[in-house]
């Protein structure tokens, strides 16, 4: 299942990929996903900034049959790739969302770079699942979770980037 998202913020290509790999972004974005512990690591490898975010998490909340699949809690990797800023300075990066002992993961590309209103990050990836028989429910049920992830940490991004602070304790849907 394709998913595909994107959104312009009000700042520098610089600005928003340094607050984007920000641990006090990162944070927030476990907090406000309700994690129930979170890491988060930086390293360069062959040139390119590799950030790793590992985010524990309840199952409580998922369908039952995606619950008979994994333990009460799971581990979502989340793997990002950044290639150093071109002359423009935008950025591309390939991602890898693994969840550990889970049959789902979502693998794709972002592509940070200028607009005239500012910058435009955009997410594309491809989420599979690997168990036959539910495929299409569990890429389903995973969509939403991802599309919520992702909606959080931009609407995170962009109250962090207005001057605010990226805290999960913040009403992220208010004006």
């Amino acid at each position: 299942m394709l998913i595909e998202i994107e959104r312009t913020f009000d700042a520098a290509p610089d600005d928003v990929h340094g607050a984007l790999i920000d641990p006090v972004l990162q944070t927030a974005k476990a907090e406000a996903l309700s994690a129930l512990a979170h890491s988060m690591t930086t390293e360069t490898v062959d040139g390119r900034l590799v950030v790793v975010t590992r985010r524990r998490v309840a199952t409580g909340g998922m369908p039952e049959f995606v619950k008979a699949l994994v333990k009460p809690s799971m581990t979502v990797v989340e793997t990002e790739r950044w290639d150093e800023p071109q002359a423009d300075r935008s950025r591309d990066a390939e991602f890898l969302l693994d969840i550990e002992g889970a049959p789902v993961r979502l693998r794709g590309s972002a592509r940070l770079h200028s607009v005239e209103t500012g910058t435009r990050l955009a997410w594309r990836g491809e989420l599979e699942a690997t168990v036959p028989l539910f495929r299409n429910r569990i890429t389903e049920a995973a969509s939403a979770s991802v599309i919520e992830t992702i909606t959080i940490e931009f609407d995170l991004l962009e109250r962090r980037l207005a001057g605010g602070e990226a805290s999960a304790r913040q009403n992220l849907h208010a004006p």
